[in-house]
């Protein structure tokens, strides 16, 4: 049940202490199957907690003689078909149940507009929001529209490879790697790195038959085009290994 593993996160917090199937005041229709039947249903207690995640639905979480389980609002104006294939889906092994609920969760999740996620520009060495601005204006007449924001580095300090820069199509986002935003990093290389990507932005990703080009033979030609594209890229080949280490702090 693909959808369901998607949305169902072990790993979100438990919910807190709430009235047995009464959290909150929501109007559930009462021609439905609804909230007070499922104990019913399922022959145990039930706790019922309604959410607005968007990025689970369903969590369930079994605790002594007591289910938990948190829906997403979604639920509360669903048919009486998609209540009895909730309670086939919390019984477990009912797979018609589960691409029922896949089709009821598909349908809703897309109608809603893409999530933005909060990025931060101003860094301890470097201002993203200031080398973007000034490419832009100099480059692009300022056509690139896409924001623009220093990513997260993992644990990991011993890298064979590093990805220093990445342009998130549906979300028009620019990531730069905060091994980057060093002092002994210089301008010109980060701007060099913030150009690739703004690149990206501007030529989009063109389909060639089966295939997504993300780099056409123009890409190189303009890329190379940067005025310290020489000179960056002999940065990076004397420096990689420091970028290599980069520890989060």
């Amino acid at each position: 049940m693909e959808q369901l593993r998607l949305w169902c996160a072990q790993a979100e917090p438990a919910p807190s202490p709430v009235a047995l199937l009464a959290p909150e005041p929501i109007s559930v229709p009462a021609q439905v199957l609804g909230p007070q039947a499922l104990s019913q249903q399922l022959g145990r207690s039930v706790r019922l907690s309604w959410t607005c995640n968007h990025s689970t639905m369903i969590s369930v979480r079994h605790r002594d003689d007591v289910l938990d389980l948190r829906l997403h609002r979604m639920f509360a104006g669903a048919d009486p078909e998609i209540w009895s294939a909730l309670v086939g889906y919390l019984r477990g092994g009912d797979r018609k149940a589960n691409r029922t609920l896949d089709s009821f969760i598909a349908a809703h999740v897309g109608d809603w507009p893409p999530r933005r996620r909060s990025v931060r520009a101003h860094g301890r060495a470097h201002d993203l929001k200031v080398i973007f601005a000034r490419l832009n204006a100099e480059f692009f007449h300022d056509a690139c529209a896409a924001r623009i924001g220093w990513g997260r580095a993992g644990p990991v300090c011993h890298r064979r490879s590093i990805q220093l820069g990445l342009y998130v199509t549906e979300e028009k986002l620019i990531v730069i790697h905060p091994s980057l935003d060093q002092s002994f990093v210089p301008d010109y290389y980060v701007a060099w790195i913030v150009f690739h990507e703004m690149l990206h932005d501007v030529f989009g990703i063109e389909q060639r038959r089966s295939r997504r080009s993300i780099h056409p033979p123009e890409f190189g030609a303009l890329e190379q085009s940067f005025p310290d594209f020489a000179r960056a890229k002999n940065w990076e080949t004397q420096n990689l290994d420091r970028l290599l280490r980069f520890r989060r702090h």
